[in-house]
This record gives C-alpha cells, structure tokens and sequence, in this order.
C-alpha cells in the first residue's frame, strides 16, 4: 500500500495549529488511522493524535485497547497542577473519531474500522466502488459516535457487536487500479456528494497537492457546500 498525498487544511486557514484532524501510517505502510478531535474537547488534538498512533501500533480495537488509551491519555497530564477551569474542562472529556485502515496482502482486500465520521472510498479507475461508514452524505448529519477520554462515556466499546459493527471490507479482486481514499466528515461529505452527483465517478485527483486540496475546501465552503471544518485527505494505491 503506498501512500500518494497526505494532506489537511484547517478550519481556519490562517490557524493551522488548530487543526484537530491527526493522523498516522505504520512503518510497513500496511496501516493508517484517521482521527478527527471533537472542537468542544480539553485536548482533542492531543486524544486523536494518540489514537492514531495507538492503532497503526496495535491494530485491534478492543474494550481493552480503548482502556488503554484513556489511562495513556490520563497519565500524560499533571492534572493536580491544573488551574480549576482546566481541571473542569479536562473532567469533561475529549472526544474524537477513528479511521483504521489495513491491507491484507494475502486476502486481497483492506479492512476499514470507523468509530465516527470519517469516511474510506474505494475507487477503481476513478469510479467509485465503495465507502465506509456511509454510502449516503445525508448520515453525516448524524451525531457521530466518538470516543472519549472518560471511561464510562465508551461503554459502546464493551458490546458484544463491538467492533464487527464498525467494520467493513473492501474486496480489491478484479479491479485494475484501485485505490483508497481517507476523508474527515466535512470534506468526505462533499466528495461523496460529488461523486453520487456524477453517476459515481470521483473527480478528487484535484485534491491531491496541497495548492489543490487548498482551493478546492476554500472554494466550496464559500459555496456553502462544504462545511467550514478541518479537511484531511489520504489518498492511497493498492
């Protein structure tokens, strides 16, 4: 799996350092993660940025990897120095999405795990074959499930349908050029929306340069028909 374009423009173009997408890729390029940080969090940047590296790590997301990640989160801040409104706010949680991705040689097919709004295209040849969590852009105004930094907010995590509920294969048998692509919710709403208004046919490769990826989000979000969000795009070949 080679990875073509990483690239992400914040909600604020002149902010970049508040981007709370993160991401993340194996040393052997067979994994990625997407994560999307929740903007009314403490430090949501922080909580996706952990996420993403946990799962390229550890691909096998479990009540007990969840835990894991919380108590990694937990041990990362000095919370009795805290002043009080810190504390108040790190009580309250951070919370973000996951997007795992991973190639299985052997099989032929990538395995897509979302807990949340982030979306995974399949394409083959530049139509689109499938998608995960969503095949419809109206679901992206759905409340997302997220995962937080407080146990007792992942209960979802312990359920026996948990995670073979949040996962999807994509069979890359018989297709000539297929390739992935990894999208936060705003920008992933937009481009599954493009692509069903073309009959399935994905226009992205304009995405793939950050000039690109720049004026294209600027360009529909003044449309009004992208929301004002931070984007992400990882485009992958298989």
């Amino acid at each position: 799996m080679k990875c073509d374009f990483i690239g992400t423009c914040p909600k604020d173009i002149g902010e970049p350092e508040s981007n709370e997408d993160k991401y993340a890729v194996s040393v052997d390029g067979l994994v990625i993660a997407l994560c999307d940080g929740a903007s009314e969090s403490y430090d949501s940047r922080l909580w996706a940025a952990m996420l993403a590296e946990k799962y390229v790590a550890h691909p096998c997301l479990t009540s007990d990897w969840v835990k894991q990640a919380v108590d990694a989160y937990a041990a990362s801040h000095d919370v009795a120095n805290m002043s009080w409104s810190k504390q108040a706010a790190f009580e309250r949680g951070s919370f973000a999405t996951l997007l795992g991705i991973t190639r299985n040689v052997e099989a032929n097919t990538v395995e897509v795990l979302a807990v949340g709004d982030c979306i995974a295209f399949l394409t083959d040849d530049g139509k689109l074959i499938d998608s995960w969590p969503f095949t419809d852009p109206g679901l992206f105004k759905q409340r997302p499930t997220l995962l937080s930094t407080l146990h007792e907010l992942n209960q979802f995590a312990s359920e026996d349908v948990f995670p073979a509920n949040r996962t999807h294969t994509f069979n890359l048998e018989g297709l000539a050029s297929p390739r992935v692509f990894c999208m936060s919710d705003a920008i992933g709403e937009w481009a599954l929306r493009l692509a069903l208004e073309e009959s399935g046919v994905s226009k992205w490769d304009e995405l793939l340069s950050a000039e690109g990826l720049e004026r294209i989000v600027v360009v529909q979000r003044q449309l009004k028909r992208m929301r004002v969000d931070d984007s992400t795009v990882i485009a992958l070949s298989l």
